[in-house]
C-alpha cells in the first residue's frame, strides 16, 4: 500500500538534508544586536531560535568569516558564491550544535585554505558556537530572564573589519494554556468523529483529515522558516503528508467501514509519531519556526490527543469486527 511505502521511507530515511544538524527547541533566545560598522546591504540574523547565524552579503562585495582560531572559515565572493574552508577546524566543529564532530587529520588553523563552494546566492547559515549556549545543562548561577551570552563574530567585508554582536537570553517557561487548549480541541474533534461516526461513517476519517492538515500546516511552516542548508527533518512535514494521502480515500471515496477504520488507524499512527517527535516543543520556550509559538504548541498537542483517540477508537472498531463479523449496513460500500 502507498501509505506503508511512505511510512517506511520516513522511518528509515535520514533526519533531513541539511548541511548541519537541524535546529531544536531551546530555552535560549539569541539575537544580533548590532553590526559595526554598518555596511549597506550586509545583513545578519539568528534563525532556528538560537541555532544558526545567517549572513547575507550584497553582490559586488566580498566577505570573510573568521573561525574560532582566527583562521579563514567562510568567504563570500562578489559574484554571490559562498565557499567553506575544508581545512578549517571550525568547518567540522560547526557540523553539530554541540560541536562534538571529530576533526579530520588535514584540519588545521594554520593550513592553507581549501575552498569548497556551498552556495551561490550570497547568503549562508551555520552553527556558530559564539552565538548560542552549547552545553546540555543550564548556565550555572543563572536563571530565566538572565543574559547568558554576549559575544562578537568577527568578519571582514571588502577589507574592512566588521563585528557582529550577538546576545542570548534565558527565556521564561512557556505558558501552558496553548497545550491544554490544543489538547481539549483535539480530543473534542476526535471524540465527536467517533461518536457521530456510528451514523455517519465518514466522520472519524474527516476528524483525522483535519488533524493531518493542521499538522501539515505547522510542519511546512517550520520548513519554510529555515534556510535550505539548515532545514527541518523530513519527518516534520512528510509524516503529515503521508497521513493526508492515507485519509483521502476514506474521506472522498466510497469504502466499507472496515477499510475506513484501517485508513484512520494507519494515519493515526503517523500523526502520533509526528507529535512525539515534536514533544520537546511543548515545554521549551523558543521554537525553530516563524509560526506563533502558541499555535505550534496548540497544534502539536491537539494532533497528539486527536491521533491517540482515533487510534484507539479505530483499533477497537477493527477488533470488534474481527471478533463479530456479522454484516451491518455500515459494512457495505456507501452510495454517497
Amino acid at each position: 500500500m502507498f501509505f506503508a511505502t511512505v511510512l517506511a521511507i520516513v522511518l528509515a530515511g535520514p533526519a533531513g538534508l541539511a548541511h548541519a544538524d537541524p535546529p531544536v527547541p531551546t530555552d535560549y533566545l539569541s539575537e544580533v544586536v548590532s553590526i559595526t560598522p554598518a555596511i549597506p546591504g550586509l545583513e545578519a540574523r539568528i534563525v532556528g531560535g538560537d541555532s544558526f547565524l545567517e549572513l547575507i552579503v550584497p553582490r559586488g562585495s566580498s566577505a570573510t568569516v573568521a573561525g574560532y582560531s582566527g583562521e579563514p572559515y567562510l568567504r563570500f565572493l562578489p559574484d554571490g558564491r559562498v565557499e567553506e574552508n575544508l581545512r578549517s577546524p571550525t568547518t567540522y566543529i560547526n557540523r553539530s550544535r554541540t560541536g562534538g564532530a571529530p576533526l579530520p587529520p588535514e584540519a588545521s588553523a594554520e593550513a592553507t585554505p581549501e575552498w569548497h563552494e556551498v552556495a551561490n546566492n550570497g547568503r549562508w547559515a551555520w552553527h556558530d558556537h559564539r552565538t548560542h549556549w552549547m552545553a546540555s545543562v543550564p548556565p550555572p548561577g543563572l536563571g530565566p530572564g538572565d543574559q547568558i551570552l554576549d559575544s562578537i563574530v568577527p568578519i571582514e567585508v571588502d577589507g574592512v573589519p566588521v563585528e557582529i554582536a550577538v546576545i542570548s537570553t534565558w527565556q521564561p517557561e512557556p505558558a501552558a494554556w496553548p497545550v491544554w487548549s490544543g489538547a481539549i480541541v483535539g480530543a473534542a474533534i476526535a471524540a465527536a468523529g467517533l461518536v457521530l461516526g456510528r451514523s455517519r461513517p465518514r466522520l472519524p476519517a474527516i476528524a483525522g483529515f483535519v488533524a493531518a492538515c493542521a499538522a501539515l500546516l505547522i510542519g511546512v511552516w517550520q520548513h519554510r522558516s529555515l534556510p535550505s542548508e539548515v532545514g527541518s527533518p523530513l519527518r516534520g512535514w512528510l509524516l503529515p503528508v503521508s497521513a493526508v494521502v492515507v485519509l483521502v480515500p476514506a474521506v472522498f471515496t466510497r469504502r466499507t467501514a472496515d477499510w475506513r477504520a484501517a485508513f484512520v488507524l494507519a494515519a493515526s499512527v503517523q500523526l502520533l509519531q509526528w507529535s512525539w517527535i515534536r514533544r520537546t516543543g511543548l515545554t521549551h520556550a523558543v521554537l525553530p519556526t516563524t509560526a506563533p509559538f502558541w499555535l505550534d504548541r496548540a497544534v502539536t498537542a491537539g494532533v497528539a490527543v486527536a491521533s491517540t483517540v482515533l487510534l484507539v477508537g479505530s483499533a477497537v472498531e477493527l477488533a470488534r469486527r474481527l471478533w463479530d463479523p456479522v454484516p451491518t449496513p455500515r459494512d457495505v460500500v456507501e452510495s454517497s
